[in-house]
């Protein structure tokens, strides 16, 4: 192998590299918004839990079951 043909591959070796580089960053951008979109979910699904405990909570205090 010559060492132009040396320089001409290792030349594409970086461009797989550098296109295998942005497909990793991709891939983390994915998984970053994929992970901010749960994180959501879990905060909204806490908030309806909490709301519905003190909703229990006072209709337990209110609603007397004997009358």
């Amino acid at each position: 192998m010559t060492l132009e043909q040396r320089i001409e591959a290792l030349e594409r070796e970086v461009s797989e590299l550098k296109q295998q580089a942005r497909e990793s960053n991709e891939l983390v951008t994915v998984v970053q918004h994929a992970t901010q979109a749960a994180a959501h979910d879990l905060q909204q699904i806490v908030a309806q839990q909490q709301a519905t405990k003190k909703y229990r909570a006072a209709m337990s205090i209110t609603v007397d079951p004997l009358v």
